[in-house]
């Protein structure tokens, strides 16, 4: 929860940690876009840790990106398209560092 709240902070949402803290735990519905970066933060922490172990892809990364953004944009249609060339150009990366074995998440 700490993690979720202080990097939605670092990225700009503007609430309180109690605010936010108090918005987690009853889940309730963000009144804001800074709530929404820190529900949504929230989330794919939880669900990152669920799938740690998984082959780290193209798709899954795309999915992360999703979740992440998910009615934070200004543009709705950017959440997939253009965040489509920005993840490829991670993964490209991410192959050339380590090119003898799949990536999985690691703690």
């Amino acid at each position: 929860m700490e993690e979720a709240i202080a990097s939605s902070q670092m990225e700009g949402a503007s609430t309180t940690r109690k605010v936010a803290k108090d918005m987690l735990r009853k889940e309730l519905r963000p009144k804001n876009r800074s709530q929404q970066m820190i529900v949504n933060n929230y989330a794919t922490i939880k669900q990152l840790v669920e799938e740690k172990g998984q082959v780290l892809d193209l798709n899954m990364l795309l999915d992360i990106h999703r979740s992440i953004t998910t009615n934070t944009l200004d543009n709705p249609e950017d959440e997939a398209d253009s965040d489509r060339r920005m993840i490829s150009m991670s993964l490209t990366l991410l192959q050339a560092a380590w090119p003898t074995h799949l990536h999985r998440i690691q703690r």
